[in-house]
């Protein structure tokens, strides 16, 4: 039978993919190179290193990637921790999510807490833990089940104006939680089931599906959304 892990390219380009019909295995998977993908399952955990890493399949235990690109598809088991200017997600994650990149997508299903670091995201999963992010912008278009814990950048630049982050609301924030920013938005389809914080330099304009007395609204005025 051939072996579940094929492929090794002399020039630095490095495959790794996996028989058609091969079953688990119940080991550790391991990356280091210029550009690879796991397309195959394993029990164990996978770890890869590169500027471009794809990892496709069922991880059983905890999966590790970093890279310029990075791209996760599959089954995660454990946790996942991800670091890369690019980074897309659709996936099942039943464990924590870390997530630092400059540009971030997360689609699929996590079971537990999130935690995004980033210039930019899209959380348009369904997200059954809690959310934390740190982030210049964001939009949250999924379907969220645990309070989330979103803040924009902090200001700075000539005159404190640096900060024009920006948060919009178009999913489903079942259990409310805090948002800080520059600006945040609801659009038409936002929808709110528990009370919410939200800290802005304006107050936001509310959609006919949201009951006004659960936001509470606070100015940020001269502080930034870590209350300096």
């Amino acid at each position: 039978m051939m072996s579940n892990l094929v492929g090794l390219i002399s020039s630095g380009v490095v495959l790794v993919a996996a028989a058609a019909g091969a079953p688990a295995l119940a080991q550790d998977s391991e990356f280091n190179g210029l550009a690879g993908t796991y397309d195959s399952d394993t029990e164990g955990n996978r770890e890869m290193n590169g500027t471009a890493v794809t990892s496709r399949g069922r991880v059983g235990g905890d999966l590790e990637m970093n890279g310029a690109s990075v791209d996760v598809e599959g089954e995660i088991g454990g946790d996942a921790d991800l670091n890369g200017a690019s980074i897309e997600v659709d996936a099942r994650i039943h464990g924590r999510t870390i997530a630092n990149g400059a540009g971030i997508d997360l689609e699929g299903w996590y079971g537990g807490p999130v935690d995004v670091n980033a210039a930019g995201v899209e959380f348009a999963g369904v997200f059954e833990g809690p959310i934390r992010a740190r982030v210049g912008g964001a939009t949250l278009s999924g379907t969220f089940q645990e309070a989330v814990d979103i803040s924009g950048e902090g200001r700075g630049g000539l005159f404190r104006r640096g900060d024009r982050s920006e948060i919009v609301i178009s999913g489903d924030l079942q259990a409310g939680g805090t948002i800080c920013a520059h600006e945040v938005v609801f659009r038409s389809r936002a929808a709110l089931g528990a009370p919410l914080t939200v800290m802005a330099d304006n107050e936001p304009e509310l959609n006919e599906l949201i009951d006004a007395s659960l936001v509470t609204f606070t100015p940020r005025e001269d502080r930034d959304c870590n209350g300096d």
